[in-house]
């Protein structure tokens, strides 16, 4: 064959093909695959605006949180507080008691010496 007859062999079977591609393209079902795409579109701007409404119910429990954490930090540190207060307190009723119970002794063991005073007398 020639070089011409090459070429027009190539373009036939390239219209070949060509026509082969449109007949599957005509056979696709467009209007339904418009339908489809536009559905899709539809859930896409649903799943979208769902996604924006979680996603700032999530920032608002994150401040939540960290406002709730604050809170129990300040509730621990008032908890702390008040217990170095009440061992603080209870050491010093302690500490005061001891010193009641030694100023009594104290007293009985000066009675007691002024009653050996006087018997030695």
């Amino acid at each position: 064959m020639t070089a011409l007859g090459n070429e027009v062999t190539e373009m036939k079977n390239r219209v070949d093909e060509m026509t082969e591609n449109l007949k599957t393209f005509e056979s696709l079902p467009i209007e339904e695959l418009k339908k489809e795409n536009l559905e899709l579109l539809n859930s896409n701007a649903l799943l979208e605006e769902q996604f924006k409404m979680t996603s700032d119910k999530y920032e608002e429990n994150l401040k939540l949180k960290e406002e709730m954490d604050e809170k129990y930090q300040n509730i621990e540190e008032a908890m702390e507080d008040k217990i170095n207060e009440f061992a603080s307190q209870n050491t010093l009723n302690t500490i005061s008691e001891e010193l009641k119970k030694m100023e009594l002794d104290f007293d009985d063991l000066r009675n007691d010496m002024a009653r050996k005073i006087i018997n030695l007398r």
